[in-house]
């Protein structure tokens, strides 16, 4: 989904609104530089009309939030603290894009359902995948 107006609560209990972007990030890989130093490359993924939104504008104040904002959830996904320099290479993907593919469901095409299990739904799930033995 692309970015969104919401509205949450601050900690004093006060609504507050802003702006919610999903951003899916990958593991950690080792990659190496053009100049053949050691790096590590995490993937970001953002929805397309966000991207489209930071090469739309043209002072780049879009593109350093969502650099920004990916920059922290790296941080907080591996408890990390990374250098706020950033520089964009030129390049849309680092490494072989098979290696670390990461896909995103579409959920306009399938209408995902979480229920929560009762113990009796547990016991007959595992009953039913229970190996069947002929004697």
């Amino acid at each position: 989904a692309a970015k969104k107006p919401t509205k949450r609560l601050d900690n004093e209990g006060n609504e507050v609104e802003g702006v919610s972007v999903p951003v899916s990030i990958g593991p950690p890989r080792g990659c190496a530089d053009n100049k053949g130093t050691a790096s590590i490359v995490v993937d970001c993924v953002v929805n397309p009309t966000v991207l489209a939104e930071c090469v739309n504008d043209e002072t780049g104040a879009q593109r350093d939030f969502i650099c920004q904002l990916a920059l922290t959830y790296v941080e907080q996904k591996y408890k990390l603290e990374l250098d706020r320099k950033y520089k964009l290479p030129r390049m849309k993907y680092k490494g072989d894009p098979e290696e670390g593919a990461q896909y995103v469901r579409d959920s306009s095409k399938e209408a995902s359902k979480v229920a929560e299990a009762s113990p009796g739904d547990v016991h007959r799930a595992r009953k039913a995948a229970a190996p069947k033995m002929a004697l």
